[in-house]
């Protein structure tokens, strides 16, 4: 049996084989001549994040602040962990949206109004670790005007919060 390449088959074989081993430039993509912009970019990101960065701090609230802001009417307690973690504990009368899927379009049927008073909470107040900045930027760009978060890592064994979910246990 005799095995036939067609002759394009064969020269795209070989222009690819050839394309593989040059090395391609792109003069428009040259990290060097772009470097300035790039610096300037990734410089305006850093003062925008420290920017928010404090903004977020004077949006801290204390475990008692947090506990009284929740008896209030019409707030919404949002719980930024993954579905895993919310389902094992969260805070009673939490609705959950993971840091993945928060979107405008995900958090807009949750809240009322861009007024509304939001009260955000995450992995990080549960282990140690950073704050959960990711969705306090992400709230902020959104336009939300008056949310809050919960200040960083509890002691589960400690605090008032009421839990829900498979584990309550302290």
């Amino acid at each position: 049996m005799k095995i036939i390449f067609p002759a394009s088959l064969f020269f795209s074989l070989l222009t690819w084989n050839i394309m593989a081993q040059q090395a391609i430039t792109n003069p428009a993509a040259d990290a060097a001549s772009h470097a300035h912009i790039f610096n300037a970019e990734l410089q305006a990101e850093i003062t925008n994040a420290h920017a928010v960065g404090k903004i977020e701090e004077s949006r801290w609230l204390s475990e008692s602040q947090f506990l009284q802001a929740m008896a209030e009417p019409n707030v919404v307690l949002l719980d930024t962990q993954s579905a895993m973690k919310y389902q094992s504990r969260h805070i009673k009368g939490a609705v959950n949206l993971s840091l993945g899927n928060l979107t405008d379009t995900t958090v807009a049927p949750l809240v009322q109004s861009k007024r509304t008073r939001v009260l955000i909470y995450g992995n990080s107040n549960f282990q140690s670790g950073p704050p959960n900045i990711t969705a306090f930027v992400k709230i902020y760009s959104y336009g939300y005007t008056n949310f809050f978060e919960l200040d960083p890592t509890l002691d589960i064994r400690t605090t008032l919060l009421p839990f829900a979910g498979d584990d309550t246990s302290k």
